[in-house]
């Protein structure tokens, strides 16, 4: 995959044989700020070649700092078996004096172990878990200031209480101690930062801004000035459109209709309107909202509304208690239409298999119980009123989210 030479003259200060890696030239671009010390995110494709980056970066460093130790983390210890034989073979001079040394998880090392391990080798390969483990551990001494080089592999893990982070966790802690601490040198390796389920872009930069600071991280390696030569050697996702038939019949659409037609008459029965009509309650605003739901529900207007008669009820709940106390069975039909709704959405799947009328099954299903709500005393309080309308809103929001 990559150009070799052998360089017989060329080797490091310590007598070791220099690597075997060419990098190409989009390769040396990613590799430029790390080569000059710098913290730094490589940032490249799937097969773009970012491990043989690192592991340039690696005998670059251990060039100028013959005494360095290099971590290098990957996630699991399948990766970890591969990244750690790559650098076997591409690092022969330090594999050859058992410089390069795995620690995979699971393992039943003892701190004192480790630590000996850590002392005799320049490069090793380790889970992140298994590096916090021995950072807490009180007995085994080892201290994330040892090292000079931490390379962290899918470092877009890095928040929360992940690992990586984790480990990042130390190293803020000595950065903030004492400015003279000798922190080592970070770098991350990722094909995407990814966007923690950001909605938007404003979303996706934050998330990018908290990950580079929680790797104390200013600069992102990415390739620009060798794009071209980057897109021969990395795939490229391709766009693949898949059309569907449009459907004649929507037989779970229609019933879903008809529960939502439902719930749109409950709130516009003359209970209701009675309840918000009257001055005393003061809800002139909530009877014009509730009074004229957009026609089409398959719009962004029709959720605006749901979400905009929401509010205006829970401020009408926020009000005197006295104030949301309506006349006669204002408050009881809302609370037998809920219990009408909620029953008929429950049973909505069921109807369209027996071919039964949606609106017909949720009045059976509520029985005369429900009915007789309409015209029993009116019980309301605030919790009440806010509670039962806003559930059927968000019966409705949750039956218009499914088409």
């Amino acid at each position: 995959m990559h150009d070799t030479h052998s360089d017989e003259d060329a080797t490091i200060p310590d007598g070791f044989q220099k690597s075997l890696i060419n990098l190409r030239d989009y390769q040396q671009e990613l590799a430029d700020l790390a080569l000059k010390g710098v913290n730094t995110i490589v940032c490249a494709g799937t097969n773009a070649g970012k491990t043989y980056v690192a592991l340039k970066v690696i005998e670059s460093h251990l060039e100028k700092n013959t005494a360095g130790k290099v971590v290098f983390m990957t996630r699991t210890n399948v990766l970890l078996g591969q990244q750690f034989d790559t650098a076997c073979k591409l690092l022969p001079g330090l594999s050859s004096k058992g410089k390069i040394q795995k620690w995979e998880a699971g393992q039943d090392f003892t701190s004192v172990t480790f630590k000996s391990l850590v002392n005799r080798c320049s490069i090793l390969f380790l889970t992140p878990k298994s590096l916090c483990n021995f950072l807490e551990d009180e007995f085994s001494r080892v201290n994330i200031d040892q090292f000079t080089l931490l390379v962290l592999d899918e470092c877009h893990h890095t928040y929360g209480k992940s690992p990586y982070n984790e480990i990042m966790g130390y190293y803020r802690k000595k950065k903030f101690e004492n400015e003279q601490n000798n922190l080592p040198q970070i770098m991350g390796l990722t094909a995407s930062p990814g966007t923690n389920r950001a909605k938007d872009k404003f979303g996706a930069k934050e998330h990018l801004i908290h990950i580079m600071t929680n790797l104390d991280v200013k600069k992102l390696s990415v390739v620009k000035e060798c794009e071209s030569s980057l897109l021969k050697y990395s795939s490229k996702p391709a766009t693949v459109p898949i059309l569907s038939k449009k459907r004649k019949k929507d037989p779970v659409k229609e019933k879903l209709m008809e529960a939502m037609d439902f719930v749109e008459d409950i709130l516009d029965s003359r209970q209701i309107t009675t309840y918000l009509n009257n001055p005393v309650n003061e809800a002139e605003g909530l009877f014009e909202a509730l009074r004229n739901p957009p026609k089409d529900r398959t719009i962004e207007r029709y959720i605006l509304w749901l979400s905009t008669t929401k509010k205006k009820i829970e401020e009408l709940s926020k009000k005197d208690t006295q104030a949301l106390r309506g006349s006669g069975g204002g408050t009881g039909a809302i609370a037998a239409g809920t219990g009408a709704v909620e029953a008929g959405v429950t049973g909505v799947v069921a109807g369209c298999s027996k071919g039964t009328s949606t609106k017909r099954d949720m009045r059976a299903l509520t029985g005369e119980k429900s009915a007789n709500l309409y015209t029993g005393p009116c019980t309301s309080s605030r919790n009440i009123f806010r509670t039962e309308i806003i559930s059927l809103l968000n019966i409705i929001l949750c039956v218009r989210m499914i088409f």
